[in-house]
């Protein structure tokens, strides 16, 4: 699963559309803030201000470029890539506990992920849904395996992360 994810998010990165816009221009903005040592400042005279779409997509980014490892935009392109993996892996696996065959996984993953053409452009555009998204897939895997410490760990983090994971956090609440 993890190679077809991987060939997944190669292909999307190859073949999407390479700029960047939409709440990633704020984003880069505090990433250039971040790599220069601010945390969460939109302007470097101004007290720390949390003003991006999600937290945990920011802490991420963030974290690369503040230990200068990638620039801002290089940190948004890995980190998207990197969701676009733990989305399509995630997926294979949450289908897999779902149902047993491989050709029927396959099948349904390929109509799932291909039923949105705006999240594949979004994926690549620096946006954090990707990274978000593979977050609240990760604690639905959880939910699916019953490993209930970790799931819980996971909505509160996907909750923190974007306040659009409150009605999965209470779905999954009320059915488990």
């Amino acid at each position: 699963y993890f190679g077809l994810s991987l060939l997944f998010a190669s292909i999307v990165f190859e073949n999407y559309s390479p700029y960047m816009f939409d709440d990633s221009a704020f984003t880069l903005r505090y990433l250039d803030n971040f790599w220069e040592g601010f945390f969460y400042h939109y302007n470097k005279s101004d007290p720390p201000v949390f003003g991006i779409s999600s937290f945990t997509f920011g802490i991420f980014t963030g974290l690369w470029c503040w230990l200068h490892v990638l620039t801002p935009e290089q940190s948004i392109h890995f980190t998207s890539f990197l969701g676009v993996v733990a989305v399509s892996f995630l997926l294979l696996k949450i289908l897999r506990e779902l149902v047993k065959e491989n050709a029927l996984v396959l099948v349904l993953w390929f109509a799932i992920i291909f039923s949105s053409k705006m999240f594949l452009n979004v994926a690549k555009s620096g946006m954090e849904s990707p990274f978000h998204v593979s977050i609240v897939l990760l604690a639905i895997l959880l939910f699916l395996q019953n490993k209930s410490r970790w799931m819980w760990l996971l909505l509160a983090i996907s909750v923190i992360s974007k306040l659009d994971a409150v009605p999965v956090v209470f779905v999954i609440g009320l059915t488990f």
